[in-house]
């Protein structure tokens, strides 16, 4: 009995801190949501200085010019997905002027990995047909496997498991990934991620959460990677049934995307779903709406699709919650309003005894008054007989003392003592 009550207690202090640590996530996960403008501030920042450079290098330099257009086009990639495509576009434009087929293989990845972000499929597909049939390097290889492989998990995301090609795509997208998995370096920390994906995929947990936190633990918060290990890890936790832990690490991922600046995560959306399913709704509602802002100006279709079914629920769900608060404050409304006439009445009814109660104190002091005047004669009174009765005395001994009681007879009858 004693060992039972003493693993509840453990449970409960346990499940509370991971509470406490979850409430202490989101609480951060909010302060970073404020400074977000600042960290997209920041990135704009850096880009206006890679244009800059850009628009420096003279026109017919165009190995230079191909490599900084491919540089701008990276560091729009998770950004905004328009403006890498541009980008990529101009690399590739560039790099055909001087026959460097290197530089064109990469902008044309590039392009690939935009046209996947944007949703943009039939070319995308088009495109990687293309890209396979050319003479590549291994290095080229692998960031078009690593393309192609996203390529294939959006067709997924977008169709769900609502279609059959679903597992055509799937399995698609294992080819690509068996591929990196072998040709990748071992100590690669892409390797790794990848690695502790298809561990998850196939229920090795532990042994899943162990590599992915060696990525964690190796990398900065602001980092692509980081992002997405975070978000494996929540997948992870809440294989396992660690609802505290999940919540923990989406919002991880999510704070991660927010500084990387990467409008293309899919932390904070399922996040809200979370809390929607939670009943936190307001946070929900924040999430969801800042997530739909990033995706609209990055122009990131595939997230605006994955955002698009879980708006509706959350939507309606604040607008009942504000239906409600408004229905309560209609009710709170009312009673205010009765307790303020109540309260007016009992002012007047007060008003009014107070008004008796003064007149009622002024009639008692004027009666005090004249109790004390007529307490002050009758004792002036008192006092005065006093005297009279104590002359009287001494006058009646000195009679007798002499003798002379005719005298003190005569005075009685002649009325000065009984006046």
């Amino acid at each position: 009995m004693v060992a039972l009550l003493c693993l509840f207690l453990a449970l409960s202090f346990a499940e509370a801190d991971a509470s406490a640590i979850s409430a202490k996530r989101l609480d951060e996960l909010k302060r970073t949501m404020q400074e977000a403008p600042r960290y997209r501030q920041h990135r704009l920042h850096e880009l206006d200085s890679l244009k800059r450079v850009l628009r420096g290098i003279p026109r017919n330099d165009w190995g230079r010019r191909s490599a900084q257009a491919l540089a701008i086009g990276y560091s729009y990639r998770t950004f905004i997905a328009d403006s890498a495509l541009t980008y990529f576009r101009k690399a590739e434009q560039y790099a055909r002027r001087t026959d460097d087929t290197l530089v064109v293989d990469r902008a044309r990845i590039g392009v690939l990995a935009g046209l996947s972000t944007a949703g943009i499929f039939p070319e995308a597909l088009s495109l990687l047909h293309d890209l396979e049939g050319e003479r590549l390097d291994n290095s080229t290889k692998l960031s078009l496997w690593t393309a192609a492989r996203q390529l294939y998990a959006y067709m997924m995301g977008y169709l769900g498991d609502h279609s059959s090609y679903g597992k055509e795509y799937r399995q698609k997208y294992l080819e690509y990934d068996d591929s990196l998995l072998r040709s990748l370096p071992p100590r690669s920390t892409l390797r790794k991620f990848l690695y502790s994906e298809r561990l998850i995929y196939g229920g090795n947990y532990k042994l899943a959460k162990v590599s992915l936190q060696e990525i964690l633990d190796s990398l900065p918060v602001e980092n692509n990677l980081y992002g997405m290990a975070a978000y494996q890890m929540a997948e992870a936790c809440r294989e396992q049934g660690d609802e505290a832990q999940y919540v923990d690490y989406l919002a991880l991922a999510a704070m991660s995307d927010m500084k990387g600046c990467v409008n293309e995560g899919w932390a904070l959306p399922i996040l809200a779903a979370w809390l929607y399913e939670n009943g936190k709704l307001d946070e929900a509602f924040d999430y969801i709406n800042y997530s739909l802002s990033d995706a609209l100006n990055a122009n990131a279709r595939m997230r605006m699709v994955e955002i698009a079914r879980l708006v509706p629920g959350i939507d309606e769900a604040y607008r009942k919650k504000l239906r409600s608060t408004n229905s309560e404050l209609v009710v709170y409304i009312i009673l205010v309003s009765f307790l303020l006439i109540i309260s007016a009445v009992l002012v007047v009814v007060l008003t009014r005894q107070m008004k008796r109660s003064r007149a009622v104190q002024r009639k008692l002091a004027q009666t005090s008054r004249l109790q004390e005047e007529y307490i002050g004669n009758f004792v002036g009174l008192c006092s005065s007989y006093s005297s009279q009765l104590e002359s009287w005395h001494k006058m009646v001994s000195r009679k007798i003392a002499a003798g002379q009681t005719d005298e003190i007879l005569k005075a009685i009858k002649s009325g000065k003592t009984s006046d």
